[in-house]
């Protein structure tokens, strides 16, 4: 087996896949930028973005298509090529730029993510946490325990933060749609780290501290599809 394939929207899993396989993890369709009558065919160029970042960041890889209504033929980019018109291209050549520049392959990492220890519970194991945590208990872990696997599902994909690395030299957060002021990170004390942050849409990136690793509090716009990448400096 060389690689996995998957059309899906569910990317917070790319990192799952990843680990489960030993195997490149491929979204080979994740929806297309466009407007068609039809849902897998009419994101946004911005959505489309988004979506590159959250599988490359878990160490995954995506495709790109088009899917705009053609006023003279009815055959779209998507099934016969030609020239790209969307917003998106530009921007996924700004992140591969980005990803050839890192010195190695990104690899998924669960990092500081809070909700790491919870995702690896097996669902015999939530029964029987269930079985000793009264209903009636008040409280997030005992709240989690009493979720069904559908709305556990649904709080991960919501709360889902991709974060990925190479080996210790470069530590990566993509933030999607959350837009923190500011944003903490642990980096490994063995090294210090210069932090960048990146604008995935304006395609910017701004080196926002120097010197810095343990528990980390990044400054941040406040606006979405930000990206934080810290480099190992020189020792």
């Amino acid at each position: 087996m060389t690689h996995v394939s998957y059309q899906t929207k569910a990317l917070h899993h790319v990192a799952d896949w990843y680990r489960q396989y030993q195997k490149p993890v491929l979204v080979d369709e994740c929806c297309y930028e466009g407007n068609l009558p039809y849902l897998w065919g009419c994101i946004s160029g911005k959505e489309m973005v988004s979506r590159f970042w959250k599988a490359v960041m878990a160490g995954g890889y995506c495709t790109h298509g088009e899917a705009f209504l053609d006023p003279d033929n009815e055959v779209v980019w998507w099934a016969k090529g030609g020239h790209l018109i969307g917003e998106s291209p530009e921007r996924i050549a700004f992140l591969k730029e980005f990803v050839y520049s890192l010195p190695g392959a990104i690899e998924p990492t669960d990092g500081d993510d809070p909700l790491a220890p919870l995702k690896k519970v097996t669902p015999e194991a939530f029964e029987e946490m269930r079985s000793r945590i009264p209903e009636s208990s008040i409280g997030f872990t005992q709240s989690f325990v009493w979720m069904n696997e559908v709305e556990r599902e649904y709080m991960f994909a919501g709360e889902h933060i991709a974060r990925g690395k190479v080996d210790d030299r470069v530590y990566l957060v993509y933030l999607g749609d959350f837009c923190p002021a500011q944003f903490s990170v642990v980096l490994p004390k063995e090294h210090t780290y210069r932090v960048e942050m990146i604008d995935t849409w304006e395609m910017t990136r701004t080196t926002v501290l120097e010197g810095v690793n343990g528990d980390v509090m990044i400054p941040m716009p406040g606006k979405p599809n930000m990206a934080i990448a810290a480099f190992a400096e020189e020792d």
